[in-house]
């Protein structure tokens, strides 16, 4: 008997507006993973810090985060609803201009420009004056649902107590910088995001 080559049609809970695809592990744990790479815009002079999923060129390839920022990354807003859920983690190398210092992440929800944290904050591993690649874990506990317009923010903050900052990569190509070669290793910030399929 010949085998049917036609593949069973799967129902989700959305209306499909274009085909999907994922490992067999994913489907098995019913939990998706998308990268997101910190990067910089530029227009007229003027830098704005997002989040997106294209591997392009940055605008800025090292980002410096001072004593005392509190900077907000967001990603486009949301088109169709997602359920995050499980731990996120964040991978990128940073150094410092002296001492060893962490830096501080925040997921939040934004929704009709109101944030809501959807993990407590959490302080990643030293950067120190040689370069340090750290993978940060984000734990979300809680489910959280991102509907039509929302918008997915990562918060950084710096955990230095005195000096300059930590400057660390952001560029989705991973150039080299001319500046900064302890800093070649790794220049991508990548964020990987879980989310419920």
């Amino acid at each position: 008997m010949p085998i049917n080559p036609l593949p069973k049609n799967f129902r989700g809970r959305y209306p499909a507006s274009a085909i999907a695809s994922y490992d067999h592990k994913d489907i098995d744990s019913g939990t998706g993973y998308n990268d997101y790479y910190l990067t910089a815009t530029g227009t007229a002079g003027a830098n704005t810090w997002i989040l997106t999923d294209r591997i392009a060129p940055s605008s800025v390839i090292i980002k410096t985060v001072l004593q005392s920022a509190d900077d907000d990354h967001d990603l486009t807003p949301f088109v169709l609803p997602k359920d995050i859920f499980g731990t996120a983690l964040i991978s990128w190398r940073g150094e410092t201009d002296a001492g060893t210092w962490p830096l501080i992440f925040q997921l939040r929800r934004v929704r009709n420009g109101v944030e809501t944290n959807i993990s407590a904050q959490v302080t990643s591993n030293n950067a120190d004056g040689d370069g340090q690649t750290n993978l940060t874990p984000i734990p979300i506990t809680t489910l959280a649902h991102f509907g039509v317009g929302d918008i997915l923010r990562l918060n950084i903050q710096n955990g230095i107590t005195t000096g300059n900052g930590i400057i660390f990569g952001t560029d989705p190509a991973n150039r080299d910088h001319p500046t900064y070669p302890d800093l070649d290793e790794m220049t991508t910030f990548i964020l990987t995001l879980p989310s419920r399929i």
